[in-house]
């Protein structure tokens, strides 16, 4: 009986269930350069990180035709910034391992645009 519940507790905690310490992204901010430029910076965080170094994968204007690819690594502040060009639209942003094992489900993010959403 000790086995089955051992292997149980095993299966559940290794079966990919979302807990409460599980790594996360967000966007924080995002500021365009000027008003009659696509050029901005585009700033995030990971809460909960649980390794020294992590890559920070932003897909820009994820919905249109040609969207924008960008990758920053991300260092034990758990903070990063990168300048982005953007037709207006949204971004999906994860975190992915160095040796490129996706670590978060993608969060997709609305990008405020002179003051609209």
């Amino acid at each position: 009986m000790k086995k089955i519940l051992a292997t149980g507790i095993c299966v559940f905690m290794s079966s990919g269930v979302v807990c409460a310490d599980e790594m996360s992204v967000e966007i924080t901010s995002y500021v365009r350069a000027g008003l009659r430029t696509r050029s901005a910076e585009l700033c995030g965080k990971v809460t909960n990180m649980d390794q020294p170094w992590v890559i920070a994968r932003v897909k820009v204007d994820a919905n249109d035709k040609n969207p924008g690819f960008y990758n920053t690594l991300v260092g034990s502040e758990a903070k990063f910034c990168i300048s982005v060009v953007s037709n207006g639209g949204d971004a999906v942003v994860s975190l992915a391992s160095l040796e490129g094992k996706a670590l978060t489900s993608k969060q997709e993010v609305k990008l405020v645009i002179n003051g609209k959403e």
